[in-house]
């Protein structure tokens, strides 16, 4: 899922972090999930579409 990291500067990071079957904000988030061959198929352009349609 999306997260945000900040450094000790101040500095932020997004980023992502993995949700596992027993991390409360699992049910919120398995609808999003997608298999990891999933992502690494198609056109770049295409995938970051989808992500920002979502």
């Amino acid at each position: 899922m999306p997260t945000a990291t900040s450094l000790p500067d101040g500095t932020k990071i997004d980023g992502t972090r993995e949700v596992r079957p027993d991390d409360p904000e699992y049910p919120q988030w398995l609808p999003y999930a997608q298999r990891e061959a999933e992502l690494w198929q198609g056109d770049e352009a295409e995938q970051d579409q989808r992500i920002l349609a979502r």
